[in-house]
């Protein structure tokens, strides 16, 4: 389903919900950044997952602060993770505008949230990943002279197998879903040994270093031997 037939925006620059029912699902995380305050109106990060009559399931990824008028708010916990859940209705406001104000601070919060701390939207995915930051510099007006193939050796990294955590997703036959770790955890997004004795959470990394043998030899950690 395309999302601009469910859709319409006004004279006024005001997109309106045109279907039957729309659930939009926005993680209470966002509060800890000040991207989400929800009173009569709600102000939010616009990056989120979407239901439409209950059974379509889309993601919405605009990285600006937008206006939402719902029918209805609710909590809920997903994955022992809360979220609110605003419901729309035929007619009821999506953006309260289609303008929205550059912020460069969002840059931060999207690389925060989604790839130091891991917390990424269901929509996004192992294919889908590395392109969220295509539009960012644009949208926020921030300066990002990383090139785009720095995001996709980020998220190839970070990607890994269910069933052996410290193996790269892409080394699979990447028939089975992959699991996703923040880069902060440094247990396990670390590979060789130096990496994660250096890093944080020195405990954790120890014990990580015990378990999980590093198979292959790191060119820093062949330095340090000599």
């Amino acid at each position: 389903m395309d999302l601009k037939n469910i859709f319409q925006k006004d004279k006024n620059n005001t997109i309106r919900f045109n279907g039957n029912k729309l659930s939009v699902i926005i993680p209470k995380r966002y509060e800890i950044y000040g991207c989400l305050k929800i009173q009569q109106e709600v102000h939010t990060l616009g990056i989120f997952d979407l239901i439409i009559n209950d059974k379509i399931e889309k993601g919405f990824f605009l990285p600006a602060i937008m206006i939402m008028i719902p029918n209805d708010i609710q909590m809920k916990n997903i994955d022992t993770e809360s979220y609110y859940e605003l419901t729309f209705e035929k007619g009821d406001i999506f953006m309260k505008t289609s303008y929205v104000v550059q912020n460069q601070a969002l840059s931060y919060v999207i690389f925060k949230e989604f790839i130091s701390v891991g917390k990424l939207p269901k929509f996004i995915n192992y294919k889908n990943a590395p392109l969220m930051f295509n539009s960012l510099q644009e949208v926020t007006g921030a300066k990002l002279t990383a090139n785009p193939v720095i995001y996709e050796i980020i998220f190839a990294y970070l990607y890994r197998d269910k069933k052996d955590i410290m193996k790269p997703y892409r080394l699979t036959n990447m028939k089975d879903e992959p699991l996703y770790i923040p880069l902060k955890d440094v247990a396990h997004s670390a590979i060789s040994t130096t990496g994660r004795i250096v890093g944080s959470y020195l405990n954790d990394c120890i014990t990580s270093v015990i378990v999980n043998e590093s198979e292959n030899n790191s060119e820093i950690e062949d330095i340090l031997r000599q």
